[in-house]
């Protein structure tokens, strides 16, 4: 599966080969689905750019005075979902969705994790059941420790987790090493090879075919 990021640049700018793009929330901003309800703009432009890849957007989502940190995601031409932050204790004024969200693609099978939904091991866990091969971990802000902690997720679950900020992105290996490192590059490109993935079973590490 070829990724690519776009951090704060342009999405003009992506690779040809791209298999799913997966964009900071800054770029959209918020959607307020009342808004949208009566002119589709900016779900409807996220649609656009899934014409040849699967795109996953970082949006602030707005229902009345509800808000959520959300993912919007779209395939083939089409919105596919929208994924809310499922573990949002609304203390910051975000407040949580229900179900946890996965797509598949012709690629390998996503999972999306939005802002503290990271910090779930449940979900996390969940993500490994479901048979993701890579995790989408759509982020507002990281600091010192988000690549430490990418890096133990991606080996305890055996997926990679693809992390997608303002201004940062990179990606944790299995094997929990970062496969790009950390960069500031508006829009940043990296493949993987298909591999087999640990599953954990019972607390104990086994092999699962990928």
């Amino acid at each position: 599966m070829v990724i690519s990021f776009v951090t704060d640049g342009k999405l003009t700018d992506i690779a040809e080969e791209t298999d799913a793009v997966f964009i900071a929330p800054d770029f959209l901003g918020e959607v307020s689905y009342e808004r949208e309800r009566a002119n589709m703009s900016k779900l409807c432009l996220a649609a656009k750019y899934s014409a040849a890849c699967s795109v996953v957007f970082g949006a602030v989502t707005v229902l009345g005075a509800v808000r959520r940190r959300s993912a919007v995601v779209a395939q083939k031409g089409k919105l596919v979902t929208i994924a809310d932050e499922v573990y949002a204790d609304g203390k910051d004024g975000f407040a949580g969705g229900t179900l946890p969200q996965t797509l598949d693609t012709p690629h390998g099978k996503i999972g999306i994790a939005v802002a503290g939904d990271m910090l779930a091991p449940g979900l996390l866990q969940y993500f490994a059941d479901a048979g993701c091969d890579v995790v989408c971990a759509m982020l507002w802000h990281t600091d010192e420790m988000t690549e430490v902690l990418a890096r133990a997720i991606a080996y305890m679950y055996g997926y990679h987790i693809a992390v997608c900020a303002p201004g940062v992105c990179f990606c944790a290996e299995p094997t929990g090493t970062t496969l790009t490192g950390r960069t500031v590059k508006p829009v940043f490109s990296y493949g993987y090879r298909e591999q087999k993935r640990r599953v954990r079973t019972g607390g104990k590490k086994s092999r699962a075919d990928g």
